[in-house]
């Protein structure tokens, strides 16, 4: 097999030492959280704890309420000789 098709192409996954879980005391995050936020957590995490909640979709109409945003207005662009 050549080369070419067995290296791996940079930017793909996780940068070497990120991770995707942190540890945060409940102190801290009881300031920061109110009493009926709703906040995303590990299903895993959830389902050990007894907690049912709602999956997550990932979508961009969920991404941008999250962000508090609105779509951006498309606009075409037409160059001559195209």
């Amino acid at each position: 097999m050549s080369e070419t098709l067995i290296k791996k192409g940079k930017g793909r996954g996780r940068t070497l030492g990120a991770v995707s879980f942190v540890m945060v005391s409940l102190h801290d995050l009881n300031e920061k959280v109110r009493e009926n936020m709703t906040i995303p957590v590990s299903r895993r995490w959830a389902r050990e704890l007894g907690i049912n909640g709602e999956p997550i979709v990932g979508s961009t109409a969920n991404l941008l309420a999250a962000a508090g945003t609105s779509p951006a207005k498309v606009v075409n662009l037409n160059f001559h000789g195209e």
